[in-house]
């Protein structure tokens, strides 16, 4: 795959346990094999975080992840969080291609 889905790894994955039974999790996200932006989710049933790794480029990077959602949209037919439904399937060395398919199967019900 050559869009962006293909070139964005995870790494440095973190989980654990919370008291009311989610699941909290964080991660970096690699685009090219460079630290691009953080992921985390607060295991507390809400969406995923997206914070870029550096303060250089900021905004820039912060359109790009928005540019990254609609693709991942495009790419799985959801409507709503498909880049939140991909990175939380991504272990480390996962690319978020990888998921889509899984993602996709999902949100036409299967």
């Amino acid at each position: 795959m050559t869009n962006i889905l293909g070139r964005l790894t995870m790494s440095k994955l973190q989980a654990i346990q919370m008291p009311r039974g989610g699941v909290a999790w964080s991660g970096v996200i690699l685009r090219d094999g460079k630290p691009y932006f953080t992921v985390e989710n607060r295991g507390d049933g809400g969406c995923n975080f997206y914070v870029p790794v550096s303060r250089d480029n900021y905004r820039e990077v912060r359109d790009e992840i928005e540019g990254i959602e609609r693709t991942a949209t495009a790419e799985t037919g959801m409507q709503f969080e498909a880049l939140d439904a991909i990175t939380s399937l991504m272990e480390d060395g996962d690319t978020a291609a990888q998921h889509i398919a899984s993602v996709k199967a999902e949100a036409e019900g299967g």
